[in-house]
């Protein structure tokens, strides 16, 4: 048996061999199509110890273009780096030729696609959220709440959640002000529309709570059966006055600081509509005589 193999190798040499090798003389010769096994690269060490398959003529003298199996990557060795081998066991021919571009085409298209999607996901990530806060940072909180939504948008929000936390200071022991119902119209408007407003409340201690819902009277326009058996509410059980107290500050401090800013576009723009009735006084509407 070790004699047939001994054989075989031999016959798989001869064959990838040329007449420079059977000589003696200079590197071997390699034949297209021939399988050969990658040794002594200095500048790329990682393909050392890998087979491939060989092309045809490289560029300049004495190299060849192989494919390296099994990643399919084309390289231009010289023949002194190159030893006759024999197919790999994972390509399922005999000659070898189981490592078909089809196979290598659709790996680097499935590599190609991962790496697309994760671009695609980081992207929109980075466009839908500018600036993300820490956990426990109030502050950072406000300010990724007014990067985030337009000045019209951000300081009702604020005043919103203002009244909320400030509720919950005042009567802690109200179970409604520690409620908020999803279903109102209030929490739509303020904290469900608004990017980085549930999150704040969050912040404070709010949780997501299934509750029993308070049925609706016919006189209410619901009808006789028209009863919930439950809805889902934001609820403050346990909150660190410390930290409430911190959020508070933050977001007075950011509407004071909306409201300098929605001044300062409204002096700009009154001075800016001034300026242009000064110049065009046929702008106005009554002429003195």
């Amino acid at each position: 048996a070790v004699d047939a193999r001994g054989k075989a190798s031999a016959a798989a040499k001869k064959k990838a061999v040329g007449d420079n090798d059977s000589e003696g003389k200079g590197p071997p010769a390699f034949r297209s199509g021939s399988w050969v096994l990658v040794t002594g690269l200095e500048k790329a060490k990682q393909y050392n110890g890998m087979k491939g398959r060989v092309l045809s003529r490289g560029v300049g003298e004495e190299r060849y273009a192989i494919q390296v199996f099994p990643s399919g990557r084309r390289l231009n060795i010289r023949a002194a780096n190159l030893v006759p081998s024999e197919p790999p066991s994972a390509t399922g021919d005999g000659d070898g030729r189981g490592m078909s571009t089809k196979s290598t085409a659709a790996t680097r298209f499935r590599q190609r696609k991962r790496t697309l999607s994760e671009r695609k996901k980081k992207k929109s990530v980075k466009g839908r959220i500018r600036n993300m806060f820490a956990v426990d940072d109030p502050v950072a909180a406000v300010r990724f709440l007014e990067s985030n939504n337009t000045l019209a948008v951000a300081k009702p929000a604020l005043k919103a959640l203002l009244g909320f936390l400030q509720k919950v200071r005042r009567k802690p022991t109200d179970n409604r002000a520690r409620t908020i119902r999803k279903t109102s119209v209030i929490h739509r408007k303020f904290v469900e529309s608004v990017r980085g407003a549930e999150a704040l409340l969050r912040l404070a201690g709010y949780e997501n709570k299934e509750r029993p819902a308070r049925s609706v009277s016919p006189r209410a326009g619901g009808g006789a059966d028209s009863k919930r058996r439950s809805e889902q509410v934001l609820y403050l059980e346990y909150y660190d006055e410390a930290q409430l107290d911190e959020i508070i500050a933050a977001i007075k401090e950011s509407i004071g600081r909306l409201r300098n800013y929605s001044a300062k576009l409204s002096d700009k723009a009154d001075s800016s509509s001034s300026s242009s009735s000064s110049s065009n006084p046929s702008s106005c509407l009554f002429e003195p005589k």
